[in-house]
C-alpha cells in the first residue's frame, strides 16, 4: 500500500557482502599497525544500516540485516515473509550493494539499490503488485537493457523485481545471479473487481 507508519514498521536490510569497504579501510589500518577507530568500526558491521534508519525513523520495530552472496534478493523476501506469518503487517526490504574493493575481491560490478514495502494481506486495491511464495525453478530474467555492471551485481534480481512492480508486467522474476535454475517470485497483478466477480 502506499502508506505506513515509519516508527513501527518492520524493516529487512539486505547486501550481498555487507560493508566491505569500511571492512578494507579496518583491514588496512591493521596491516599498518593503526589504531581501529570506533566509528569506522560500527559503519562496517552488517547491520549498521538498520541501526542509522532505525534511529533516523524512531523505528523500535523488529529489524534485520541478510547477507546471502547471490541468494541475498530471495532470502530477504524469505525473511520478510517469514515476519509477515509471525504478525507483522508491513516490511521494508531494501537492498543494496556496492562493489568491494579489489583487495577484497578481483570481481567489480556497479552499485545499485532497490526496495519494496510488502503487506500481509492484499489491501483495499490499492497495491502495486501481487507476489507469490519464492520458487526454486526460475531463471535470472532478462537484464540486458542494464549496464554490464550492475547486471553484474549480486542484488540485481531486485532491481528487476521492483521494476516490474512498478512497470505492472506479471512475469516470473528469477532473483539469483545463477547460470541455471536458482530463486524467483511470480509477480501477479489483481484482477479488477467487475473481473474478478
Amino acid at each position: 500500500t502506499a502508506t505506513c507508519d515509519r516508527s513501527s514498521l518492520a524493516t529487512v536490510f539486505a547486501s550481498a557482502y555487507g560493508e566491505t569497504a569500511a571492512l578494507a579501510d579496518l583491514l588496512d589500518q591493521l596491516a599498518l599497525g593503526e589504531e581501529l577507530s570506533p566509528i569506522r568500526f560500527s559503519a562496517s558491521v552488517h547491520n549498521a544500516a538498520g541501526g542509522q534508519v532505525s534511529i533516523a525513523c524512531e523505528n523500535q520495530a523488529f529489524t534485520t540485516s541478510i547477507a546471502a552472496g547471490c541468494d541475498t534478493v530471495a532470502m530477504a523476501l524469505l525473511e520478510a515473509q517469514a515476519l509477515l506469518r509471525e504478525g507483522a503487517a508491513q516490511v521494508a526490504i531494501a537492498w543494496g550493494d556496492v562493489a568491494p574493493p579489489v583487495s577484497l575481491s578481483p570481481l567489480p560490478f556497479g552499485a545499485l539499490a532497490a526496495a519494496l514495502l510488502v503487506d500481509a494481506q492484499p489491501a483495499s486495491g490499492d497495491e502495486l503488485a501481487l507476489l507469490s511464495d519464492l520458487l526454486n525453478d526460475a531463471m535470472l530474467s532478462d537484464a540486458s537493457a542494464l549496464p554490464a555492471a550492475v547486471r553484474a551485481n549480486p542484488c540485481c534480481g531486485a532491481l528487476l523485481l521492483v521494476d516490474a512492480v512498478l512497470r505492472q508486467t506479471s512475469l516470473r522474476i528469477g532473483l539469483s545471479l545463477h547460470d541455471t535454475q536458482g530463486w524467483g517470485v511470480d509477480v501477479l497483478f489483481p484482477l479488477p473487481a467487475a473481473e474478478a466477480a
